[in-house]
């Protein structure tokens, strides 16, 4: 999936265009709304989540316009032990999304 990828590259300007104009993206601390807002939480973790950390999927799966994944990861800055997203895509973009994690600062 090439918005994996780019997660993992930190490529903001490839994660930003896989979303629908009115995009939501669902957390534990809220509904984000659209590209700015969306934009602002891919900042701020990729801040703390720099090209050259690991990255592994442990499961993706996908049905009709719906994909589920679930991963793990390690920064300089973050262990991330369990992350789970779900997407919902229109048109080949991203409608909506969820995202949890358990994160704890290194």
């Amino acid at each position: 999936m090439r918005h994996l990828e780019a997660f993992a590259k930190g490529d903001l300007d490839v994660l930003m265009s896989d979303y629908c104009e009115d995009a939501v993206l669902i957390t534990p601390d809220g509904i984000l709304r659209g590209g700015g807002e969306i934009e602002t939480f891919f900042e701020e973790l990729l801040a703390n989540f720099s090209p050259g950390s690991t990255f592994e999927v442990s499961q993706c799966t996908a049905e009709r316009t719906t994909a589920y994944i679930v991963w793990s990861g390690r920064s300089e800055h973050l262990d991330i032990p369990f992350a789970t997203e779900t997407f919902m895509v229109r048109d080949g973009r991203i409608l909506t999304q969820t995202f949890t994690s358990q994160m704890y600062p290194r």
